[in-house]
């Protein structure tokens, strides 16, 4: 592979172009890793560039340096060296950082990188002292929600496309990543929360350092922007007697079947407290060539069961194998259908849109609704979706849906008589 510049070895990737590359397969999810930019030979730049589906969805993160930097690899990272500042990139356990270690007290406190996309939006996910009222009382109260540190101020990443058919990909809610809120550590362990803002119209993301901190720190410092591969939803939502029940509602993220599908399952993103017991229900309403959820018919649900102190992840039903109508819209809903004990978690992102649709139900231990009918609206996408498979062939993957996944997998004998790659 053409290296030009001399790169140094790196555990894992290969050269090629003078820049560093590999695959990782997350959570049902293929991704490729690009460390420098192979469209730019002859040069290295601090940046690193994540794939999706193929390379359909990506997008790229880069230092803006303000000279040329020298660049090395040192215990699975590649350094990229500007005197007092050393820009690191490497992988985490959970996604990717370009982090950047201060050996002096910088000029300034903020941090520039350039955030290139291609067919994904990031989602900003407020602090809950901006949410209004009326948000609270959709989710039943401040008292409900529980937003960790590293969400405040963060955003969220999800495909704006349905990518076309990829093999061993999983599509879930569209989501890819998330960039969590930045935090800086100086040598002696202290630590500060960063504030991070992304310019949608100038590409630019800015990452600002308290003052405060650097004029005390100890140094190095190390500021730390962190990109995870995470498709969970990043907020916690307890769920009770409140927040009932919820659909996606857009007609983007509705699910249009086409000849010999089926559902096979749901999945749903939960985790409870110690004490926390509980049953969701899952289904799927048909609008019929509609696009809106009110009078639409449950085509039939699965169940999914909560334990007392069950971790945070994705849960799904037993086979509901559901025959959908070709031409019909389909969107997913979920209800509490009963909780014993303790707390139950649903998890959510906000979006800049509404996304979803809340259904009004005649009590809270209730099955979920033979027919469908909106109390209200609000702007979160639920980690939440159906599993859709062809019963009879292979079908082209439609466009944009957050509610409903297609299996990406090899199609096995079981299912078409012989064995296709899709």
């Amino acid at each position: 592979m053409p290296n030009s510049i001399g790169l140094d070895n790196l555990s894992g990737f290969t050269v090629l172009n003078d820049a560093y590359v590999k695959s990782v397969q997350h959570e049902e999810k293929q991704i490729t890793i690009e460390v420098g930019d192979t469209k730019q030979q002859g040069v290295f730049h601090p940046q690193f560039k994540l794939g999706f589906f193929d390379n359909q969805v990506n997008y790229s993160v880069r230092y803006l340096a303000q000279a040329q930097g020298a660049v090395s690899t040192n215990g699975g990272k590649v350094l990229y060296s500007l005197g007092d500042e050393t820009v690191e990139l490497f992988e985490s356990d959970e996604g990717f950082e370009i982090g950047i270690r201060l050996d002096a007290k910088p000029a300034k406190n903020t941090f520039d990188f350039t955030l290139n996309k291609k067919e994904v939006a990031l989602y900003y996910q407020k602090p809950l002292s901006e949410y209004t009222t009326e948000e609270l009382d959709s989710l039943g109260g401040i008292e409900n929600i529980y937003q960790p540190d590293n969400i405040l101020g963060s955003y969220a990443i999800y495909s704006q496309i349905r990518p076309n058919n990829t093999t061993g990909h999983q599509f879930k809610t569209g989501k890819v990543g998330h960039v969590y809120r930045p935090y800086a550590e100086d040598n002696s362990g202290d630590m500060v929360w960063c504030d991070l803002d992304y310019n949608e119209q100038s590409g630019i993301m800015t990452v600002t350092v308290p003052q405060s901190f650097l004029d005390s720190a100890a140094y190095p410092v190390f500021v730390d922007p962190d990109f995870g591969y995470t498709t969970l939803a990043g907020t916690q939502l307890s769920v009770n007697s409140t927040v009932k029940n919820n659909c996606i509602s857009e007609s983007v993220n509705h699910h249009a079947a086409s000849a010999n599908e089926q559902i096979d399952d749901f999945t749903v993103g939960t985790g409870s407290n110690g004490a926390g017991v509980g049953d969701y229900e899952v289904g799927a309403y048909d609008m019929g060539t509609g696009n809106t959820p009110d009078g639409a018919t449950l085509l039939g649900t699965g169940s999914i069961s909560v334990t007392a102190g069950s971790s945070k992840a994705w849960r799904t039903t037993s086979a509901v194998n559901l025959s959908l109508t070709s031409g019909n819209n389909y969107a997913v809903a979920m209800g509490l259908t009963d909780k014993s004990a303790g707390n139950i978690y649903l998890y959510y992102d906000t979006t800049s849109v509404d996304a979803n649709n809340k259904m009004a139900r005649s009590a809270d231990t209730d099955n979920l609704d033979a027919t469908y009918s909106t109390e209200g609206t609000n702007s979160y996408i639920y980690s939440m979706y159906g599993t859709v498979s062809t019963t009879g062939g292979v079908t082209e993957i439609p466009p944009t849906l957050h509610g409903i996944d297609y299996q990406h997998a090899t199609i096995k004998a079981s299912r078409l008589g012989g064995e296709l790659e899709q």
